[in-house]
């Protein structure tokens, strides 16, 4: 099922869209902006995008959806080194 667009802000941990205005409307066109959510150490969830914490009191402007992500794959990454390393010419 396809996530839908929405002008509420994030309430759950893991990775959404927002698109729109960070700092409120401006004469920018708005953007599409990668941002994650966390737990903080004090059990509060935290917005982070574009290496800032984001408020809601700042006025950001626009819409917030949830990334889908895929599967991760099911062999190990250790495999992938072991591959990887043996790829690689001599010198």
């Amino acid at each position: 099922m396809k996530a839908e667009w929405s002008t509420d802000w994030p309430d759950e941990i893991g990775s959404w869209w927002f698109y729109g205005w960070k700092f409120g409307e401006t004469e920018e066109k708005p953007s599409l902006t990668l941002i994650k959510v966390r737990r903080s150490g004090n059990n509060e969830l935290m917005i982070i995008g574009e290496g800032h914490f984001w408020y809601a009191k700042e006025g950001a402007i626009g819409l917030f959806v949830k990334v889908d992500l895929p599967d991760l794959p099911t062999y190990a990454l250790s495999e992938l080194a072991i591959k990887a390393a043996s790829d690689v010419p001599e010198v």
